[in-house]
């Protein structure tokens, strides 16, 4: 019997390393913790995803993603300044902070860094956090099984005690 490889519709078993251009390690999942996926469904990085496609268990993939196959180049657009008025009273901003900010029309919500904290408000970067970076992932494909119906119709592996 052969080895099931990484295609669509596969249930992918996955322990990385993400590092930086600088070696900072970002993100991780262990053999004992892994990063489980249904292939095939946008949820990796495009790059990173069709690096793994034909990947068998055991195999070891290093894949380096530019920017502009990542998150983008940072832009300046997407800076924005909220007056103190603006703001919860009694919120205690500073640079580096993250926020979730919910978008009340749309019901989004967008993840936001605090760039800059004056007295009159606080300048936000909604930028991906990983925007302008170079990103260096170290792969080991450790199982691959096919997608039931269930997760193919839902898109995204099921775990025990899955239900909609």
């Amino acid at each position: 019997m052969t080895q099931p490889r990484v295609a669509p519709e596969t249930v992918v078993s996955l322990a990385f390393k993400l590092r930086l251009e600088d070696g900072q390690v970002v993100d991780e999942a262990t053999a004992d913790e892994p990063f489980e996926y249904l292939h095939g469904q946008q949820t990796l990085l495009p790059a990173l995803e069709q690096a793994l496609t034909g990947a068998a268990p055991g195999d070891e993939i290093k894949v380096v993603v530019a920017p502009d196959d990542a998150f983008g180049r940072s832009s300046a657009d997407l800076l924005t300044f909220i007056n103190a008025e603006e703001l919860p009273e009694g919120l205690d901003l500073a640079v580096g902070d993250e926020l979730d900010l919910h978008d009340e029309q749309s019901d989004e919500f967008t993840q936001a860094t605090v760039a800059e904290v004056r007295d009159d408000g606080v300048v936000l970067d909604l930028n991906h956090p990983l925007a302008g970076e170079t990103l260096h992932f170290t792969v080991q494909v450790l199982a691959v099984r096919p997608a039931t119906e269930g997760e193919i119709d839902h898109g995204h592996v099921h775990v025990h005690d899955h239900s909609h």
